[in-house]
């Protein structure tokens, strides 16, 4: 269906000069002072590590693997809204939001801490993600472009910054004795919003005269620091199943992503 309106928006490129003079993404003929544009945008966001640390050791159990892992990757959708303010230059207003990421880290443990949970254990939690960013957009469209077939090529580079919003849900372990596994821990969920930013580049396609435009590019997204639940439910036998009250693990988010984005002139 994407690819289906930007082929129709191909077919209706064969407009008159009259239409081109007031929607236009290659010449600076518009009628209007500003040109507004909204844009739907779908991608695949894949992670680096984690970057989860232990905050403290005496609740925390220390791990021979250490806490951090990838956090695997996600699809995404973003929509927006924005204008072209100088011959050059886009600016817009987007909403994207992420599928779960999922964390999944197997430890060996030291016996060290006050909620130990067992010499043989794994972690598991989901992490779901939103932001709301400004973006900054740069095309040299008039001047740096590659015409092929009725299409123009050109490249484009952005930044961005706004809000990350992330939730961590569920969180819990297992671990296992004789190699039988239970859950000795779990947590409720926890919220986080922590500053943004990202960094991009590819290539925009225009099919002459028309005022649409696809954009297939690459992306490096910061979504910022999340934490885990600070309140869990401590299967052992003191707590008993009891909330206890801990300094939250911390992460970061940060993703290779690969964007494709369709915009299209109001």
């Amino acid at each position: 269906m994407y690819f289906l309106i930007f082929l129709i928006s191909y077919f209706y490129s064969e407009t008159s000069a009259s239409e081109k003079d007031t929607c236009c993404f290659y010449e600076n003929t518009c009628e209007k002072d500003l040109v507004w544009y909204g844009k739907f945008e779908v991608g695949y966001a894949h992670s680096y590590t984690s970057y989860l640390f232990n905050p403290d050791p005496n609740i925390w159990d220390k791990a021979l693997e250490g806490y951090a892992a990838s956090l695997g990757g996600a699809p995404f959708v973003q929509v927006g809204f924005g204008s072209n303010v100088l011959r050059y230059l886009d600016v817009d207003v987007s909403y994207t939001h992420y599928q779960n990421f999922h964390y999944q880290k197997h430890q060996t443990g030291y016996s060290s801490s006050s909620n130990f949970s067992s010499y043989l254990r794994s972690r598991f939690f989901s992490l779901t993600h939103q932001n709301v960013m400004l973006n900054a957009s740069f095309s040299p469209k008039e001047q740096l472009y590659v015409s092929f077939l009725e299409l123009e090529t050109t490249f484009f580079a952005g930044m961005g910054i706004g809000c990350g919003f992330s939730r961590v849900f569920p969180f819990y372990t297992v671990g296992y004795d004789k190699g039988v596994g239970s859950e000795t821990s779990s947590g409720i969920k926890r919220e986080t919003a922590s500053f943004a930013w990202q960094g991009s580049c590819g290539l925009r396609i225009h099919p002459k005269n028309s005022c649409c435009s696809l954009d297939v590019g690459y992306m490096f997204y910061d979504g910022g620091a999340f934490k885990v639940s600070e309140e869990l439910s401590v299967n052992d036998r003191v707590l008993a199943g009891d909330l206890d009250k801990v300094r939250p693990l911390r992460g970061y988010l940060k993703t290779n992503q690969i964007t494709i984005s369709f915009q299209c002139l109001f």
